[in-house]
């Protein structure tokens, strides 16, 4: 026969502590605040981008105004771009890329990333505006300074990186909408709204890519209907229409024929004295035709650097004299 347990017997419950409000309302509240900080932080910078990009148009407008360089002329190069101790892995560390990259990448030039594929290149150009964060697994260390900031630094505001520092891809890589929308939609994603302005800025950054006499009676055609070349030139139109400081590239001619190779060849020559251009490239000839400093690379390493003239001319290392010779065999 079950018997009942006595109420006396058992353990008396001990009474639930109240949470306190403010135990439960902080983690909230500094959330909160932390959020609206960065949006404040995120609107702050887009309303003085679309101030320095109404600012630029004005001055386009004005007859001189596309002859002056913002980043102005002669003296010394300034350092834009420090690599320090910089690593880079795949698969959650497992596979390394790159082994302790160190290097100087100075304003208004433009540096070449050269090696056989696999060793690490487009790796480190990605690495500079951040790129390789969409990669799954991927992990860095070390640092890489653009304006002697550490862009890995917590808190670096990401989209701020973007907008300074352009990138163009292998492949060409227009929108499916019109020639004027495809150059227009970075400053019109930033807030730019006044017509002149945007109009002003497209013109300039397809005179720029040297597209614009080919396509300006044509503005609202689908982008999709131009060469291979063309559609490459409108790519780095968009690019350098948010007016960035620093122009990435990786292979921008590696599918393009021989002329239209040339026309952005002189696209990017022409470019150097407004941006600083850093560019990947499997072509030994497009290096010593266009860049002022070559960076060579061996299977994640930064074997040798130094200015294009003296890397072809006189390399230091066996293996980048090999490399460029053609005797180079893995």
């Amino acid at each position: 026969m079950k018997t009942k347990k006595s109420k006396q017997n058992s353990a008396p419950k001990k009474p639930k502590a109240k949470k306190s409000k403010n135990h439960q309302s902080r983690p909230k509240k500094h959330y909160h605040n932390v959020l609206k900080s960065l949006h404040q932080k995120h609107q702050h910078q887009k309303h003085e981008k679309v101030r320095e990009l109404e600012a630029i148009a004005a001055e386009l407008a004005h007859e001189n105004g596309a002859e002056k360089s913002r980043n102005g002329s002669g003296g010394k190069k300034e350092v834009i771009v420090k690599v320090k101790e910089f690593n880079f892995f795949y698969n959650k560390g497992k596979k390394q890329a790159l082994f302790d990259i160190n290097m100087d990448i100075k304003e208004n030039t433009i540096t070449t990333f050269i090696g056989p594929s696999g060793c690490g290149k487009s790796t480190l150009l990605r690495s500079i505006n951040r790129m390789n964060d969409l990669v799954e697994g991927s992990v860095s260390s070390g640092e890489i300074l653009v304006f002697d900031q550490n862009i890995f630094d917590y808190g670096y505001d990401v989209t701020e990186l973007r907008t300074d520092v352009g990138m163009v891809f292998q492949k060409a890589n227009p929108f499916p909408i019109s020639i004027y929308e495809n150059v227009a939609y970075g400053p019109r994603s930033q807030g730019v709204k006044k017509k002149n302005v945007l109009d002003q800025l497209v013109q300039d950054a397809l005179e720029k890519s040297a597209l614009w006499e080919e396509v300006k009676d044509n503005l609202y055609a689908p982008a999709l209907g131009l060469s291979g070349g063309q559609q490459q030139r409108l790519c780095i139109a968009r690019a350098i229409a948010m007016h960035p400081k620093i122009l990435l590239m990786d292979e921008p001619t590696s599918a393009l024929d021989p002329i239209a190779t040339l026309k952005v060849e002189e696209l990017v020559l022409n470019l150097k004295k407004d941006y600083t251009i850093i560019m990947v490239t499997h072509s030994m000839a497009q290096a010593t035709r266009i860049s002022n400093y070559t960076a060579f690379f061996l299977k994640g390493e930064l074997i040798e650097y130094s200015s294009t003239k003296r890397m072809f001319t006189n390399p230091k290392d066996k293996r980048t004299e090999d490399y460029i010779s053609g005797r180079f065999n893995g």
